[in-house]
């Protein structure tokens, strides 16, 4: 994990920011610390970025090199760069061909109407999460964030 947070985010990017979340809630800023202290208890995850976002389904979101948006799935584990600037990835998400193919704005919608809304510790998980290729609005419960991707990486890192 990057611990030396002196190469600081854009304001925009921070919990200080102006944007509190994006896409109607799906992305939700975060504090950088905590969500890099999340991180750095796990070895696998040194050097990936510094994390900024959270999305409704425990995606998390860092920024790579000072200019790369990448998405870290941990139950998928799988890294993925969604835009190659800050700028670009807040200008894509007006396009509405790249909000379907980074995220599951369909599913989002369908499950905050049957299980409400999140508090900024909470997240839609996939139960069982070992599921969570069949996308099912029926395996969706309300979780805390980080003890649902705590489980996670417990079970699949074994």
């Amino acid at each position: 994990m990057n611990n030396d947070l002196n190469h600081s985010l854009p304001i925009d990017m921070t919990d200080k920011g102006q944007f509190h979340n994006l896409l109607d809630g799906y992305i939700r800023f975060y504090s950088t610390d905590k969500l890099t202290s999340f991180l750095s208890n796990h070895q696998m995850f040194d050097n990936i970025g510094i994390p900024f976002a959270i999305t409704v389904f425990g995606e998390i979101l860092l920024w790579k090199d000072n200019k790369y948006i990448i998405v870290l799935d941990i139950i998928k584990n799988k890294v993925q760069m969604i835009a190659p600037t800050y700028e670009r990835f807040v200008e894509s998400l007006n396009e509405n061909t790249y909000v379907q193919q980074y995220f599951l704005m369909d599913l989002y919608k369908k499950a905050e109407q049957k299980l409400g809304e999140l508090s900024i510790d909470e997240c839609y998980g996939f139960v069982p999460f070992i599921m969570v290729d069949n996308k099912d609005l029926n395996s969706l419960e309300v979780v805390k964030w980080k003890e649902y991707l705590e489980i996670v990486i417990q079970f699949t890192t074994r």
